[in-house]
């Protein structure tokens, strides 16, 4: 009787770490819980102060907000595997220039805009 109480999970644990580790690695989670340990640095290198710089978390929501209305439209009118496969690397490709550009501090607002937006097929509308 007890062994059928844990066989959901012993046969479903693949599905949810292959799920768990899509929405870790989502254009919400990702940029705004890796955000807090950056700021120090951040501000430091493009001397800006933290609260300014926190403008970033404020405009990465703005992005969500836009990106989840796009993502599901483009839902609506294409697979789901194509979007997200594109939003996939198009976030990767974003994060690629975020790292190897000469940031300033527009430009960050704009990538912390943009991110989400590039990466709404992994959000949790898809």
């Amino acid at each position: 009787m007890d062994d059928h109480k844990y066989t959901e999970f012993r046969e479903g644990w693949p599905t949810l770490l292959v799920a768990l580790s899509g929405v870790i690695s989502s254009a919400h989670f990702l940029p705004l819980y890796s955000f807090g340990p950056m700021a120090p640095d951040l501000s430091r290198a493009l001397n800006i102060p933290l609260g300014e710089l926190q403008r970033c978390i404020t405009l990465s929501f703005v992005g969500i907000a836009v990106g989840s209305q796009l993502a599901g439209w483009l839902m609506d009118r294409f697979s789901l595997h194509s979007v997200t496969l594109c939003s996939l690397v198009l976030y990767v490709l974003t994060y690629i220039m975020l790292g190897t550009v000469s940031l300033s501090q527009n430009l960050l607002y704009a990538f912390y805009f943009f991110l989400p937006i590039v990466g709404s097929g992994t959000l949790l509308i898809t």
